[in-house]
């Protein structure tokens, strides 16, 4: 039989859904059914969404939900929404949709992903989107989710982000924050709330605009209260008019006091009363002449309008016509005797001062200064007295707290009264069993201390003051104590904020190196202050260095300083052998090079946290040590450069 044909006489078809034709004595199909066919003939075409060999395969997702090919499962009119592939049966990937998944996904909450087939999100939108695929922003002056915050206060005409809320441009006036939400905090105004309110009777201004609306204070006026008072006017909203002053001036725009004083015929604090009867002219202290009848003259002038008793003339009614009578305030004697009077009050009184004050200090003083001094100081008290340092008894009050004790005297803190306001002050006296040579190392502290001036890393002399025969020496005031108990107590701190420090000085754990370095800068600047000054301080060490506001390092203790170029020790005096220079140690002598040695000790303890020094070598042994060359090792504290 020809091919496709078979029967007894090949009048048969084979079946067309053989894979390879058919038997041609039987029509069996050789190599069974050919994709899309089915049956035992493989005459029967694959079912529905069925196909390939033996119909095994399933259609995928046609378009329109239409059958796909019986032998090859292609869609013949594309895929359904949300798949895609030649057969349609591969889902859209994460964020794509729609037909052949051309669409990408909205903004879907949480980041999801949205429906392949219709591309909603099964979450809701994101902050800031809106639309049923979550695909449109906020409209214009709304934000977040589903868009239901109004913008806050954009300035301008300006609109805000519609997923975060802020402002595109800046903020309202009056308003501040990210999201131009916060008002103005009190006492500022305006763009940013950059502005500072005015003089507020109430202390506080609109926020937006700055007018003050419960009126102005004291000597100020205008919407803002930022106007002073004119000339002439004062207080609460400049409403009140200034009294009868002297000048142009006027009065104080506060208080309405006279900045000068009242105008002839004037007087009181605000001048507004006129002088009582029978005085005139400045501060109403002049009293009026001999006017006709009980007329009073004129307040201003002092001239009688309706002119002088019988017997007086002039343009006051002042000036006798005849010999004055016993009414001695005519007599042109008067002002010489009263000017003689005066003067001899004046000398009496100056003699007393000088015997019963002056001269009584200068005895007292002699108690105190003992000319056995080597050095043979100046008298010290005596530069005191009557100079800038002097600190009068009425100024100065000294409380019972011990600030400390010196090397031969005791310091407590004290008070300075200057203008009315207290300054507090450390005050140095010295000791009831306190020898002649401590007496005279005290003056010489002291007059070092004159010496040394004003530097902001040095403790500096405020002012002396002799009480019955003791000397009370005022110094600077450091109120965080010595730089070694400091550095000690930092061992165990994790914070510096009872030390009224700047942002920059604090503690994470330990002391940060900018701090320790900041500390030696101040102590290397006031050496230099010293060294300028041609003073050697002697005693350079940590336990002499206090520490002022803001942790500022301030030199002190003065007690074994000399200003002198090279000092040569011949005394007794006991000295801090570990901070001595060599040359210091075996030939006792000092120079402005020794308090530097002293000052390579005081480092070693700053960054070693108030460490002691050779601590494990005892004084006899250091002598040897230093000869031989032997230093102190560098602290754990600095690094490498």
């Amino acid at each position: 039989c020809a091919e496709g044909l078979w029967g007894d006489k090949c009048l048969n078809l084979c079946s067309p859904g053989c894979f390879s034709g058919c038997e041609k004595d039987r029509g069996k199909c050789i190599g069974g059914c050919g994709p899309g066919w089915t049956g035992d003939n493989c005459d029967l075409m694959c079912p529905s969404f069925r196909y390939g060999v033996k119909c095994l395969g399933s259609c995928g997702h046609c378009h329109d939900d239409s059958p796909c090919n019986i032998v090859t499962g292609r869609c013949s009119d594309g895929c359904l929404a949300g798949f895609w592939g030649d057969r349609c049966d591969q889902v859209c990937k994460p964020y794509t949709h729609g037909v052949n998944c051309n669409h990408s996904c909205g903004h879907c909450q949480h980041n999801l992903t949205c429906n392949a087939m219709i591309g909603s999100c099964s979450d809701g939108c994101a902050p800031g989107w809106l639309g049923r695929n979550c695909n449109e922003a906020c409209p214009e002056g709304y934000y977040g989710s589903d868009c239901r915050e109004p913008c806050a206060h954009c300035a301008g005409n300006s609109t805000c982000h519609h997923v975060t809320g802020t402002c595109t441009e800046d903020c309202a006036p009056g308003w501040s924050g990210d999201l131009c939400d916060q008002v103005c905090e009190v006492g500022r105004y305006g763009s940013g709330c950059r502005v500072t309110c005015g003089q507020c009777l109430k202390g506080h201004c609109d926020h937006v605009t700055g007018e003050c609306h419960g009126g102005c204070s004291q000597g100020y006026q205008g919407p803002q209260c930022k106007e002073e008072c004119p000339s002439g006017w004062y207080g609460v909203n400049c409403s009140s008019e200034c009294g009868h002053c002297q000048t142009a001036s006027g009065c104080d725009p506060v208080n309405g006091i006279c900045l000068d004083r009242c105008a002839p015929g004037w007087q009181g604090i605000f001048c507004v009363h006129n002088c009582s009867l029978g005085n005139y002219g400045d501060d109403c202290k002049f009293k009026c002449g001999h006017c006709q009848g009980e007329e009073s003259c004129d307040i201003i002038s002092g001239a009688c309008p309706s002119g002088c008793e019988t017997g007086w003339e002039g343009d006051k009614c002042d000036t006798g016509m005849f010999k004055a009578g016993p009414n001695f305030h005519t007599s042109p004697t008067f002002p010489i005797l009263v000017i003689c009077l005066v003067a001899a009050f004046i000398f009496v009184l100056t003699l007393l001062t000088y015997f019963m004050v002056i001269r009584r200090r200068k005895t007292a003083l002699k108690r105190l200064y003992n000319a056995s001094s080597s050095d043979h100081l100046p008298n010290t008290y005596e530069q005191i007295v009557g100079s800038p340092w002097e600190i009068q008894r009425g100024q100065l009050s000294i409380s019972n707290e011990l600030l400390g004790n010196g090397q031969f005297g005791q310091v407590k803190k004290g008070y300075v009264k200057n203008n009315g306001v207290k300054i507090p002050v450390a005050i140095k006296s010295l000791k009831d069993d306190a020898s002649d040579k401590d007496k005279t190392d005290f003056l010489n502290e002291l007059s070092i201390l004159k010496q040394v001036g004003t530097h902001e890393n040095v403790v500096c002399l405020v002012g002396a003051c002799h009480i019955r025969g003791v000397m009370y020496v005022a110094m600077e005031y450091a109120k965080h104590g010595d730089l070694r108990t400091f550095l000690r107590q930092c061992r165990r701190l994790t914070s510096l904020q009872g030390y009224d420090t700047t942002p920059s000085l604090t503690l994470h754990g330990s002391l940060r190196p900018q701090v320790l370095i900041k500390l030696s800068l101040d102590t290397a600047r006031g050496l230099q202050h010293l060294a300028d000054k041609q003073i050697i301080h002697r005693d350079v060490a940590a336990r002499n260095v206090l520490l002022g506001d803001k942790l500022v390092a301030k030199i002190a203790d003065f007690g074994l300083s000399k200003n002198d170029q090279t000092y040569v020790k011949t005394s007794s005096t006991r000295v801090p052998i570990k901070w001595m220079a060599v040359e210091s140690l075996f030939t006792s002598t000092y120079t402005l090079q020794s308090d530097i040695w002293s000052f390579g000790i005081l480092l070693w303890e700053i960054f070693t946290l108030g460490g002691t020094p050779y601590s494990s070598i005892d004084s006899q042994q250091l002598f040897k040590y230093l000869k031989d060359g032997y230093r102190l090792r560098k602290p754990k504290l600095c690094s490498q450069d």
